[in-house]
């Protein structure tokens, strides 16, 4: 039987949202039907969350036969047929994810993906799955490939463990999302983005369903704004800009 690992970025200390378990618990369910079997782990936000992260991935990695990680946030309300597409509809991509919006209140609502409209590029096939600069890291699949195949390309970081006699050694594993430092370039994306600027550049694409929508909740109130309506909200703007450059020409051309 398949195994998947679901890893859960605890937003608020271990405290998880109501709808975000029923999320997950109907998720479990659904990915039996499919004998997909699953572990999840929950990870608490803080300053070496990074650190615990790489060490579940790692330990999953060298103990069981895992097929893929999930990587989610304890705030967010998703589909959970998503995540079933993720592994079983779309197992041949070896990172592929949603997209949800930020609580940033801007005046075109900012998701937690990053892509180029002007070169958008979609699968051959599926003309809902689209390539993108970067993914959000509440919400994405990534293969045990990625990880295993890619090893240089990761930091490492030492320890000191202890053998069977008792005798110290120093260990030396992958530190797959080491932290940005201060003055290092996106240093405010964090250490999940830089993970996936590595893994792009070392030739893996990063895959966004059109349809892939979760939704963040913050507080009472839950930030919901669809890809599809994103892409028609930039295309809109950028349509009245060009509309205003125009006109702005056609006047001066008028003055003169």
């Amino acid at each position: 039987m398949r195994k998947i690992v679901l890893i859960t970025t605890c937003q608020n200390q271990l405290n998880v949202d109501a709808r975000f378990v029923t999320c997950l618990t109907q998720t479990i369910d659904l990915l039996k039907k499919e004998e997909i079997e699953s572990e999840f782990v929950f990870i608490e936000k803080t300053d070496i969350s990074d650190v615990h992260k790489s060490q579940v991935v790692e330990n999953f990695l060298t103990a069981e036969e895992v097929s893929d990680f999930i990587f989610l946030k304890s705030n967010l309300i998703f589909q959970p047929q998503n995540i079933v597409d993720m592994l079983v509809k779309y197992e041949a991509q070896k990172i592929v994810g949603g997209s949800y919006k930020t609580d940033n209140h801007t005046r075109v609502p900012q998701l937690a993906i990053e892509l180029d409209l002007e070169k958008t590029e979609t699968m051959v096939g599926d003309l809902n799955l689209i390539k993108v600069s970067s993914l959000a890291d509440g919400f994405v699949k990534i293969n045990r490939k990625v990880f295993e195949e890619h090893k240089d390309i990761y930091d490492k970081f030492f320890f000191t463990n202890k053998s069977k006699d008792g005798d110290d050694f120093e260990e030396q594993k992958p530190f797959y999302f080491s932290p940005v430092f201060l003055k290092e370039k996106n240093y405010f994306k964090g250490s999940f983005y830089k993970f996936l600027n590595k893994v792009k550049d070392a030739g893996e694409d990063l895959w966004c369903h059109l349809d892939f929508n979760a939704s963040q909740v913050d507080g009472s109130y839950v930030h919901h704004y669809p890809l599809r309506d994103f892409i028609k909200m930039v295309e809109h703007f950028k349509e009245k800009q060009k509309q205003q450059k125009q006109k702005s020409e056609e006047e001066k051309q008028e003055l003169n």
